[in-house]
């Protein structure tokens, strides 16, 4: 091969070091460090450590995060957790990473996910010191049905939030919508319509605390309005639409009579809303119908669903708040359950007996 058409070495640029600033801003590394570090206890003159933030600044340094991290104890890096995936929880998540991220990036954190089952890898990052706090996104209702990892956390006392879902056990905080207020609300507006025979179709109620909490709200306002709770109106989903159109089509195969139904979220909703007109009824007039969740987006619709709209920026916004001040505090905080006010949202879905 001639000398010409060997491959060239890839030049990696030069990355500034301490050093480099140290020399630059004629004062040691160890200055430098304590300037860009924002350490407390050593008074520096103003002078100097404008001159040092200007050399920093010029050569376009980067303080190296391991070696921040061993001088102030802090990674500036948030785990994030999935426990559960599918639609519609991808655009649920990812407006409450919004909210958070809104919290965290004025504070020069990252963010480290994590997803499902896998994150054992992640949550174990945190006895080494790998993160400073975790975002846990709809963990299962028991901690036992948790990865060992995260039980280790949980001991530990280790700074942590969940959103979506609260965990059994009193440690971190939990934010999230009010789920049993507002399906009261939803299956009262379809009870002061005078329906009576309201099916409920929910979430996956065996491990997720909001799904629960859904069930039990639809119970409660059906007790105080006098209304027998009939096993036969309650159909156990998992939040996806595919699978309440299964059960919505189902219940109706049996003959079980209703006149409307409180979907555990839009989704549901929305494939009800299908299936009841491909058999030939009419939404309302035929069967009125309520929700929990901002409407369904993934096509146009002709309709405007009676529902009760999450503000999961804002819950996101929350967490993020909570998480840091837990992370920031010298005490050890009690656990705190927080719910953000969401928006009822009325529309053309329900209709008088």
């Amino acid at each position: 091969m001639a000398e010409q058409d060997k491959p060239s070495k890839r030049v990696q640029p030069r990355i500034a070091r301490r050093k480099d600033v140290a020399e630059l801003a004629q004062v040691s590394p160890s200055t430098v460090s304590l300037v860009l570090n924002n350490t407390p206890g050593p008074r520096i003159p103003d002078a100097t450590r404008q001159r040092i933030i200007d050399a920093a600044n010029q050569l376009g340094y980067q303080p190296n995060a391991v070696a921040r991290a061993l001088v102030t104890g802090k990674t500036m890096t948030i785990g994030v957790v999935f426990h559960y995936i599918g639609n519609p929880f991808y655009d649920t998540a990812s407006s409450w990473l919004n909210g958070a991220w809104s919290v965290f990036h004025p504070h020069e954190y990252r963010i480290l996910l994590g997803e499902g089952d896998e994150e054992k890898p992640l949550a174990g990052l945190y006895r080494q010191r790998g993160v400073d706090g975790m975002l846990m996104l709809v963990p299962p209702t028991s901690p036992e049905d948790q990865d060992k990892e995260l039980q280790f956390m949980i001991e530990a006392d280790f700074p942590c939030c969940a959103i979506g879902a609260r965990l059994k056990a009193d440690i971190g905080d939990y934010v999230d919508t009010d789920n049993f207020g507002a399906a009261k609300m939803m299956t009262e507006k379809l009870i002061q319509a005078g329906h009576k025979r309201i099916m409920h179709i929910t979430g996956p109620h065996l491990f997720n605390s909001s799904a629960m909490d859904r069930l039990n709200g639809y119970k409660q306002a059906l007790k105080e309005n006098g209304i027998e709770i009939d096993e036969s109106l309650i159909r156990y989903g998992n939040y996806t639409g595919t699978m309440g159109e299964d059960l919505l089509n189902e219940a109706m195969d049996e003959g079980v009579k209703f006149t409307a139904i409180f979907a555990a979220n839009a989704s549901t909703a929305h494939f009800a809303i299908k299936l009841l007109r491909k058999r030939g009824l009419d939404v309302p007039k035929d069967v009125s119908i309520t929700a929990i969740d901002r409407p369904y987006q993934n096509e146009p619709l002709d309709y405007e669903l009676v529902t009760y709209q999450q503000d999961t920026y804002g819950i996101g916004k929350k967490a993020g708040e909570l998480l840091l001040e837990r992370i920031m505090s010298d005490e050890v905080l009690p656990s705190r359950n927080c719910y953000v006010e969401g928006t009822f949202i009325d529309g053309n879905t329900i209709h008088p007996v």
